[in-house]
């Protein structure tokens, strides 16, 4: 029974192993991969997914960093290494600190953005989890759409709210305080877009608000937006980014990926438009990092944006 059982592990480890993808998150210098029974090479560069069954090697002073399964792996020497013996290695460890759900994160990320068809599926997914059993969240349900940026919680920046509305229609927006419908801020304005700085609002550190595009006060049916809710939470902002800053790790990996576990402590913290913002500016710092590009894209499939998403991925 116990060769059995051990033969059933062995071979369990050997089919995740095969199974696995490998991701490229930093190089220096020249590395190469070889494909499964080719000799010729190709260059590796970050963003660059690597099929478990090929093999690895760096040039003199050359480093890669490989992501697989949710763990990071470097090399530097000049050996060749065997991705399948790196999925293995991946899959007989696990790790539940900031870092190995950053990595193990990112490593999800990457698997739905390699093309359009993934790209779509991994919104699907994302949409029917966030969806399932909201009430009345049908797109149809709405003259005037919002978008789920801001949803979540808000810092303390400025906020560029946007909706979709017919070019004729005067928008009204109206937020209130959701634990007594107490007013806010009510503003007319032209134009899909209104800038507040919501630290000139003196909203309470913590406090919840629903905003809503209205057409004309008083008239439900008139054309309207579904109410939004964020939090308030500056402070809340700030300790989700000391949270990564002060992971030992933080200060070994590279510029890029510090962003980026910035970032996903932002997301799973539910501050959706800080990270959005940040992403961006990520993405136009580094255009040709196909890394940031495809984290990026999964960022944005999971919260609604499909069609940037996808002009990422090319």
């Amino acid at each position: 029974m116990k060769t059995l059982i051990f033969y059933f592990l062995l071979f369990f480890s050997l089919s995740l192993a095969a199974q696995s993808n490998l991701t490229v998150t930093y190089t220096r210098g020249k590395v190469y991969y070889y494909p499964p029974q080719q000799d010729n090479p190709r260059t590796v560069y970050p963003g660059l997914t690597l099929s478990s069954g090929g093999r690895l090697r760096c040039d003199q002073d050359a480093k890669v960093t490989l992501l697989c399964m949710g763990k990071t792996f470097e090399f530097e020497d000049t050996k060749m290494h065997f991705l399948d013996e790196v999925a293995r290695t991946a899959g007989n460890t696990s790790s539940l600190s900031f870092m190995g759900r950053f990595w193990g994160f990112l490593t999800g990320s990457m698997e739905g953005t390699e093309d359009n068809k993934r790209l779509e599926e991994h919104h699907k997914q994302s949409m029917e989890s966030l969806r399932a059993g909201i009430k009345g969240y049908a797109v149809s349900d709405f003259a005037i759409q919002t978008d789920m940026l801001f949803e979540g919680k808000l810092s303390d920046n400025e906020v560029a709210f946007t909706w979709s509305a017919k070019p004729d229609l005067k928008c009204c927006y109206r937020l209130t305080r959701q634990a007594d419908d107490g007013l806010v801020l009510l503003t007319w304005t032209r134009g899909n877009t209104l800038r507040l700085n919501l630290a000139d609002l003196a909203l309470e550190d913590g406090g919840v608000y629903e905003w809503q595009i209205i057409t004309k006060i008083g008239d439900p049916e008139a054309p309207h937006s579904r109410k939004m809710q964020f939090a308030y939470h500056p402070s809340m902002a700030a300790k989700a980014l000391s949270v990564a800053t002060d992971q030992s790790d933080y200060k070994t990996v590279s510029p890029v990926e510090q962003q980026l576990m910035e970032i996903f402590s932002l997301e799973k913290n539910s501050f959706f438009y800080d990270a959005y913002n940040r992403y961006k500016k990520l993405a136009a710092d580094n255009p040709e990092d196909l890394l940031v590009k495809r984290a990026f894209a999964a960022f944005l499939a999971r919260i609604d944006k499909l069609e940037e998403a996808k002009s990422l991925i090319k």
